[in-house]
């Protein structure tokens, strides 16, 4: 059994052919040889009858066309190698597509492009609730959507050349809602010959002092950015609400950013 419990439904091999000099310096000799006679029999045996000369043992057309099929599967399996790749796993729920398009849309905002192309192959449920459907071309309308569109190409060339990019930008355009300040984190994925850029974002509020930087420098924790939770609780009409684990609650217990827990005496 596997360990996501799924099972094996058969066994894959890999099929090749040996060399010559494989066949003749292993016992796949054996057989190679007792074809090669087998092939020489129905050579000798058609030339014989040709001149009216039959030998009894292959004295019919029949026997030697027999013969040298013999001999043809005999030489074939000499050099035929057939290799175990392992078993093959069952069909289950890892190979539903619908799952995993349940499990992308409940991931944060999220999309996946073919490199260079700028439009979407695919984006969840999330990232549509927060900026719209994404445009099918540039809606080059003002010069602040030219620069968003050069941003997320930007993106998506760094992301393309060098396997990953973060970027701070804003969403795209549409029709009935301001563009949002996001961070957008996208990763190159190579597969069948194609470049792919899979990317999500998280929306940022940040001051003006960032408008006249090229790069930001943040807080990060085994190459993750490493977001702060404010302490005071927002003004807004209607908050997003996160519970707070029992282990958090006491302080007591760990010792804060050094990551070591308490040892109880």
């Amino acid at each position: 059994m596997s360990a996501s419990g799924e099972g094996f439904v058969g066994v894959r091999v890999y099929v090749s052919l040996a060399s010559p000099r494989q066949v003749a310096s292993s016992s796949r000799r054996w057989p190679a040889i007792s074809g090669a006679t087998c092939v020489a029999m129905l050579v000798v045996g058609g030339s014989l009858q040709l001149g009216n000369i039959t030998i009894p043992p292959i004295a019919s057309t029949s026997r030697q066309i027999a013969v040298g099929l013999i001999g043809a599967v005999l030489i074939f399996s000499s050099f035929l190698v057939v290799e175990s790749a392992g078993p093959i796993p069952r069909a289950g729920i890892l190979a539903d597509p619908d799952f995993w398009l349940k499990v992308f849309n409940a991931m944060p905002p999220a999309f996946i492009k073919e490199y260079p192309t700028d439009a979407h192959l695919v984006d969840n449920q999330a990232l549509r609730t927060l900026q719209g459907d994404k445009p099918r071309e540039p809606i080059e309308t003002t010069d602040i959507h030219v620069l968003i569109d050069a941003d997320h190409r930007q993106g998506d060339l760094i992301a393309a050349t060098t396997g990953a990019s973060v970027l701070l930008e804003f969403s795209d355009h549409f029709p009935t809602r301001y563009p949002q300040l996001i961070l957008t984190f996208k990763t190159r994925i190579e597969h069948g010959g194609r470049i792919f850029v899979v990317g999500w974002y998280v929306p940022i509020e940040s001051s003006s002092a960032v408008a006249d930087r090229e790069v930001l420098e943040v807080k990060k924790r085994g190459e993750q950015v490493l977001f702060q939770i404010p302490a005071s609780a927002p003004k807004e009409e209607n908050p997003f609400l996160i519970n707070i684990g029992k282990a958090v609650r006491r302080p007591d217990l760990y010792r804060h950013g050094a990551g070591r827990l308490r040892r109880r005496l």
